[in-house]
């Protein structure tokens, strides 16, 4: 049998299945902050352990940072989407006709 020290020794960090939107999201960021995403700086500022470059960590915090929506928030983003869903709607109608 294994002792505990071996036993997580040979654990891997699990990391979470990249989202392309949280990808995008935060090559957004990367972009507009001129953050370089191949370095390391943000590692430790932004990421949770698993990340080797400043984009990995920008998809940690993004992902984070959305799971924390308050509800105002999340009725502003839902009013946003209803709002261009409807706009969506009307010009598939549009161009059916």
């Amino acid at each position: 049998m294994k002792s505990a020290e071996a036993f997580c020794g040979e654990m891997k960090t699990i990391k979470p299945p990249r989202n392309p939107v949280i990808v995008r999201l935060a090559k957004s960021l990367a972009v507009t902050y001129n953050v370089p995403s191949q370095d390391d700086e943000l590692v430790m500022i932004l990421g949770s352990g698993h990340e080797s470059n400043n984009l990995q960590a920008i998809e940690s915090w993004v992902r984070v940072a959305l799971l924390d929506i308050d509800e105002p928030m999340a009725l502003d983003m839902l009013n946003h989407l209803v709002h261009r869903f409807g706009e969506t709607l009307e010009q598939w109608e549009v161009s059916r006709w």
